[in-house]
C-alpha cells in the first residue's frame, strides 16, 4: 500500500468516526432537550396543582369564617331581641310604677 492510500484510509476512518460522533452528539442534545422540556412541564403542572390546592384551602377557610360570622350574627340578633323584650318590660313596669306614684301623691294631697 502506498502512503497516499493509507492517508485516504485514515481520512475515511476519521471522517466516518467524526460523522458518527456528530450524529451521536445531535441525538444526545435532542434527548436532553426533550428531557428538560418534560421536566419543565412537570414542574409547571406541580406548581399549578399547589396553586389550586392553596386556593381550595383558602376558599374552605373563608367559607368556615363566613359560617362562623353568620352564626355570630344570629346569636347577636337573638340577644338583641331578648334585650329589646326586657327593655320593653322595664319601660312598661316603669310606667306602672310612675302611675302608682302619681296615684299615691294624689291620695296624699286629698288626705291633707
Amino acid at each position: 500500500m502506498e502512503i497516499m492510500e493509507i492517508g485516504k484510509l485514515i481520512t475515511i476512518i476519521l471522517g466516518a468516526t467524526g460523522f458518527w460522533k456528530v450524529l451521536d452528539l445531535g441525538l444526545k442534545y435532542r434527548t436532553e432537550k426533550k428531557l428538560k422540556n418534560a421536566e419543565l412541564r412537570n414542574m409547571n403542572a406541580t406548581t399549578e396543582k399547589h396553586i389550586i390546592e392553596n386556593w381550595v384551602q383558602w376558599s374552605q377557610k373563608l367559607e368556615t369564617r363566613l359560617k362562623e360570622s353568620e352564626d355570630l350574627n344570629e346569636t347577636m340578633r337573638k340577644k338583641i331581641n331578648c334585650l329589646e323584650r326586657k327593655v320593653s318590660e322595664v319601660v312598661k313596669k316603669n310606667k306602672e310604677l310612675n302611675n302608682e306614684i302619681e296615684t299615691l301623691k294624689k291620695e296624699k294631697k286629698d288626705a291633707a
